[in-house]
């Protein structure tokens, strides 16, 4: 503790300690901004992040839907062309299932 002998001293004193202060919190003030913008750039990014992974999410099943309907169109293709031969040729690899293969042509010609 100072011994403070007049009032225009202890003023001093005063003024000093106010003013450390005052610096102690306008820093404190900086930091806390700089702290904030931070992470407002992070919680930016890391939308940015989610929105590019869900956008890619889409374009792949997108890209796999096509390939699907790209195969399943030539398994349609190939059963028609060839009719209960290919079954009947295919047996020892793995012979469709009446109920798969005529899912497969109704995707490839529906109906209705």
């Amino acid at each position: 503790m100072v011994n403070i002998q007049s009032k225009s001293q202890a003023r001093r004193v005063v003024r000093e300690a106010q003013a450390e202060a005052n610096e102690q919190r306008a820093q404190r003030d900086r930091d806390n901004v700089d702290d904030m913008a931070a992470f407002l750039v992070a919680r930016t990014r890391l939308a940015g992040v989610d929105e590019c992974q869900a956008e890619r999410v889409s374009q792949i099943g997108l890209e796999a839907d096509r390939r699907r309907d790209e195969h399943r169109s030539e398994c349609a293709a190939a059963v028609q062309h060839n009719g209960s031969q290919a079954s009947a040729g295919a047996a020892p690899l793995e012979a469709p299932r009446a109920d798969w293969t005529r899912q497969v042509l109704q995707l490839r010609w529906p109906t209705g």
